[in-house]
């Protein structure tokens, strides 16, 4: 290891001293490096050529050449217009599942997906959420440029279907002379060795629109897996309608708008070679960011109270975001956790249970070694290769409980209504740490927790389940009431949004006096003496330690 010897020595002034004054001392330090030599400099070309070039016109025809090949590797890798705006290539295959030239046949077709593209990722999680991942089989290809011979998607191994060591080598066998982009998602006929569809949109909206034939048995479509991925097996019970006819209106006008500005947007920043390229996708990008974030402060997904194809096309490119677009694409103006109802919606997204389902939309996606594909082989935007420890997914707080302002709206893991007993001692006894008086409990919660509105849905063992509520708590748990604006469905699945009124105690009961698509209100109507109360407000904190002496009529 280097190491720096420094030396003071004394210089005398002998003039002075020889007239009998005192002498002036200065002094002289000399370091000299010792060891390992001398700390790496380039070519120092600037004090080499200081004296014969100036250093202006050294330092603008350095920035020239690295521009011009910067730029010619960034048309190499991404088409660009006249103004420096990327623009997307068209797409060569665009076969559809159940034409007649491809009939639905269970195992006759396979995918091709990588981890890292969005693209890939809408189309594995329109085969997920179609519960079709029994029947079409899948494999995962991996970023490498260097290994690929054409594009960048690779095997680790061979294919699982025919045995290739790269996409190139699929697109030559299913299509000869195929001279375009060799990209991934890649749809094909096993059975007809035909290249059926490359196009991520037409693949996604042909899955939504697919059902197997009667009888299918599940798992048919299964298959050998690859490259870390596999085809599932087991069949995809927990299929859901992306494009509900009455939505199909409003998904197709979100669609446009979110692959353009969205989708598209953050390569239009990344990969633009202008300023004005860069600053007109930038501003379209958060334009449309913001508007999702006002349309989903008042509903839980894009299109209303259902998750559909527009949920779906804006899902992959949001849970990129913060971990690579804002900052390998420039993307940095805000962030998604700078948007508290888009970050609450992605989380909620991201914990969705398909009943049935061997895969589930988490399952999808790995957040870690996407960054680590951006960051390596986008070597035009990152030439020096080196890739950031973070955000992960859990710094992201992927897997956290969502967490929506309006608590009606969060669909989260619900507990069993039973558990939300203990909820109470914990209100109350936080109420009581915090030096609250006994008769002002009750508002002090309510404060703390906002509106009166709960999640009900039934759980997968069969039990109801209740999201974190807002209850009217009373001491001793006397007595336990709560407004609900709540989401009846099965297993998660958004239903009918419906008012009920009641105590917990009886929304528990052992036979639940609420089911699924069923509308029932719970009696809770004070006694004959007293004022009525309207149906829609709460009760009253009730004085006496929070017992009443007339007796509660039964639940109707």
């Amino acid at each position: 290891m280097a190491a720096a010897v420094c030396a003071v020595q004394p210089l005398h002034s002998g003039s002075l001293q020889a007239r009998g004054r005192r002498p002036v001392v200065s002094s002289v330090v000399i370091c000299q490096q010792q060891g390992g030599g001398a700390p790496k400099s380039g070519f120092r070309v600037l004090e080499r050529t200081g004296a014969l070039v100036p250093q202006g016109l050294l330092v603008k025809t350095a920035k020239y050449g690295w521009r011009t090949a910067w730029q010619t590797l960034m048309t190499e890798l991404a088409p660009q217009s006249k103004d420096g705006t990327y623009q997307r290539p068209s797409y060569s295959f665009q076969g559809r599942v159940g034409s007649p030239e491809f009939p639905l046949e269970p195992g006759r077709y396979h995918l091709y997906v990588g981890n890292a593209c969005p693209w890939c990722h809408r189309v594995l999680l329109a085969l997920v959420v179609s519960g079709l991942e029994g029947h079409i089989s899948f494999s995962r290809a991996v970023d490498d440029p260097e290994r690929a011979s054409r594009g960048g998607w690779v095997f680790d191994g061979k294919d699982p279907v025919f045995g290739c060591r790269d996409l190139r080598e699929v697109y030559d066998l299913l299509s000869p002379g195929f001279s375009g982009r060799c990209t991934a998602p890649l749809l094909v006929d096993r059975k007809a060795r035909r290249a059926m569809c490359n196009e991520s949109a037409f693949i996604a909206r042909n899955f939504a629109e697919l059902a197997m034939p009667p009888g299918a048995p599940p798992g048919a479509g299964s298959g050998a897996a690859g490259g870390g991925g596999g085809a599932a097996s087991g069949g995809g019970g927990g299929a859901v309608d992306l494009y509900p006819q009455a939505l199909r209106g409003e998904i197709d006008r979100w669609n446009d708008k979110i692959y353009d500005t969205v989708n598209n947007g953050v390569y239009k920043c990344g990969f633009s070679t202008s300023q004005a390229g860069f600053t007109r996708a930038e501003a379209a990008l958060f334009e449309t960011l913001a508007e999702l974030e006002a349309v989903l402060s008042r509903q839980r997904f894009v299109c209303g109270d259902r998750f559909t194809e527009a949920d779906l096309r804006l899902f992959p490119t949001i849970v990129r975001f913060d971990a690579v677009y804002a900052t390998l694409f420039k993307c940095c103006r805000r962030r998604v956790a700078d948007h508290p109802h888009l970050q609450a919606w992605l989380r909620d997204v991201q914990q969705l249970e398909l009943p049935g389902s061997r895969m589930q939309i988490r399952d999808c996606f790995d957040l870690d070694d996407a960054r680590r594909s951006y960051f390596q082989q986008l070597f035009p935007l990152n030439p020096g290769g080196i890739v950031p420890s973070g955000p992960t997914a859990a710094d992201l707080g992927l897997d956290a409980l969502t967490n929506y302002p309006n608590a009606a709206y969060n669909n989260a893991r619900c507990e069993p209504v039973s558990s939300n007993h203990r909820l109470l001692d914990t209100w109350v006894a936080a109420a009581r740490r915090h030096g609250v008086p006994h008769h002002k409990v009750v508002p002090w919660v309510r404060r703390k927790l906002g509106p009166a509105v709960v999640v009900l849905r039934f759980r997968g063992d069969g039990q109801l389940g209740c999201s974190v509520p807002c209850v009217l708590c009373q001491r001793e748990l006397q007595r336990f009431d709560l407004s609900v604006h709540c989401y009846l469905g099965g297993d998660g699945a958004p239903g009918e949004r419906q008012w009920f009124r009641g105590r917990l105690s009886d929304v528990g009961a052992p036979t639940p006096v609420l089911t699924a698509g069923q509308r029932r209100t719970l009696n809770l109507e004070p006694s004959p003496s007293q004022p009525k109360k309207p149906r829609d407000s709460h009760p009253p904190a009730l004085k006496n330690g929070g017992r009443k002496k007339k007796k509660q009529p039964a639940p109707s």
